[in-house]
């Protein structure tokens, strides 16, 4: 059996993996903007050969929910370990340096892409964890937490083409074939065409 058919046989979306997990940003957690709105603030760390499509899902989902409702509203920014543009083929996007576990929000996000390298951003996942709040790892991210923390308690995820690889060169005996799994305050995504179900859930 396939890996894309074991993802399938679950019946289930990514939608429905996160909405299970309850909800992360009550009210009490958000923070009064300086027009008075409670606000929800959100980083995006990217890094050279992001992934376009998970970055726009998640701008594009943020966006739309400022839109559609007027009980809070989100803020977004684009950070990375190499500040200023940062590229992949014939689209760059601008980034803000990303200072070790400083200026932390409410929630990570961590785009996939062909050159992810974990120690960027590994300790402001930790530092984010610690505090309990949400920090969500798409696609090639995932893959490289998952190298880089070898859970043994917690379940995780990633895209179906590295769940063989991952089993081929470690023990990771809690890596699953689902869309998306919750542990220690992190969601790991199979990301990619499934991560604007995971940011509408969020």
């Amino acid at each position: 059996m396939s890996n894309t058919s074991q993802f399938s046989e679950f019946g289930r979306t990514a939608s429905d993996d996160v909405s299970s997990q309850g909800d992360f940003f009550r009210e009490s957690n958000m923070r009064i903007s300086s027009t008075g709105k409670k606000t929800l603030d959100f980083e995006i760390f990217v890094q050279p050969g992001f992934s376009h499509l998970e970055l726009a899902a998640i701008t594009a989902v943020l966006e739309v929910a400022n839109d559609v409702q007027t009980t809070f509203q989100t803020t977004s920014r684009i950070i990375s370990d190499i500040p200023g543009l940062v590229a992949n083929g014939n689209i760059m996007v601008r980034a803000e340096p990303a200072i070790g576990e400083q200026y932390l929000q409410h929630c990570l996000i961590i785009i996939g892409g062909t050159e992810v390298n974990s120690q960027a951003w590994m300790g402001r996942v930790r530092a984010m964890q610690r505090l309990g709040r949400p920090v969500v790892l798409f696609s090639d991210a995932a893959t490289e937490y998952i190298k880089a923390s070898t859970p043994k308690q917690t379940p995780v995820t990633t895209h179906w083409r590295d769940i063989e690889i991952l089993n081929e060169i470690g023990d990771f005996p809690t890596l699953s074939t689902r869309l998306v799994e919750y542990g220690n305050s992190g969601f790991t995504c199979a990301g990619k065409g499934h991560a604007m179900e995971v940011a509408f859930s969020l």
